[in-house]
């Protein structure tokens, strides 16, 4: 595992251009993939209108790369690549939904033993889930799927499938919500 807190101040930039340009590849690649899918079977004429369209679903956005860093190294990603927090935020995603961790609202679950990554004990993975939620923030097509309105894990992802649906314009069973933000605090 990379420990980069404890990289310099400049290779701690270069190691998030990296990441971040090496996420960017893979879903413009992805992306061309689905373009190009998308245009054969529109010639398929055997396909319902339902049965065309892909929806590309991202595990991490690029935006969750100011969550890990520190904002001065973060800043100076976006200074060297010319970047902006509305391009990589708001043009780049059609939606963003934020799964909140195990740790705020279902601590029992969470646990490292079903993932190996995981290295954060409970409350760091509360204060990390925050920043994640902070880093997109503004974003016009944004939801968060917490544990508190989910009963179990299947009722998280049955209400995470809902939010796909209803933002890709098909129906579903989930309840209108309106959303307001009242105050954003700096961290």
């Amino acid at each position: 595992m990379i420990q980069t807190h404890k990289l310099s101040f400049s290779d701690a930039v270069k190691f998030q251009i990296n990441v971040m340009r090496t996420q960017m590849v893979l879903e413009d690649t992805f992306i061309e993939i689905a373009l190009n899918h998308d245009k054969e079977i529109s010639n398929d004429e055997s396909l319902c209108a339902a049965h065309r369209g892909t929806v590309l679903l991202c595990d991490r956005g690029v935006m969750d790369g100011s969550a890990y860093t520190d904002p001065n190294v973060w800043q100076a990603l976006l200074d060297e690549t010319g970047w902006s927090t509305i391009q990589l935020r708001d043009r780049r995603y059609e939606a963003v939904l934020h799964m909140v961790t195990a740790a705020d609202g279902a601590p029992e679950f969470y646990t490292g033993l079903n993932n190996e990554a995981r290295y954060e004990n409970v409350e760091e993975a509360c204060a990390l889930d925050k920043k994640l939620v902070n880093a997109w923030v503004g974003h016009p097509q944004f939801q968060i799927i917490d544990n508190k309105s989910s009963q179990s894990f299947d009722r998280k992802i049955d209400r995470t499938l809902a939010a796909v649906y209803k933002m890709i314009g098909l129906p579903s069973d989930q309840q209108h919500s309106k959303k307001f933000l009242l105050v954003s605090l700096p961290q």
